[in-house]
């Protein structure tokens, strides 16, 4: 609910193309189209997870800070 149309289209539209990548055993071919995936999968996960915050909302520390 919180992805745009535009947003869940692109997501949808690299998950398929990664799909019909892996069907073709071509390892670079698939390397590409993950890393278009990641590309296009980030931008959305920062707009959705702002900085410090986990998915529950809740701030994230690294182990250092926790100790």
């Amino acid at each position: 609910d919180k992805l745009s149309v535009e947003d869940k289209t692109a997501i949808e539209t690299a998950i398929k193309v990664v799909r019909e990548a892996i069907k073709t055993d071509n390892i670079e071919n698939i390397d590409h189209e993950v890393k278009h995936l990641t590309d296009v999968w980030e931008p959305i996960v920062k707009k959705l997870y702002p900085q410090g915050q986990g998915a529950n909302g809740q701030p994230q520390f690294s182990k250092e800070q926790m100790e």
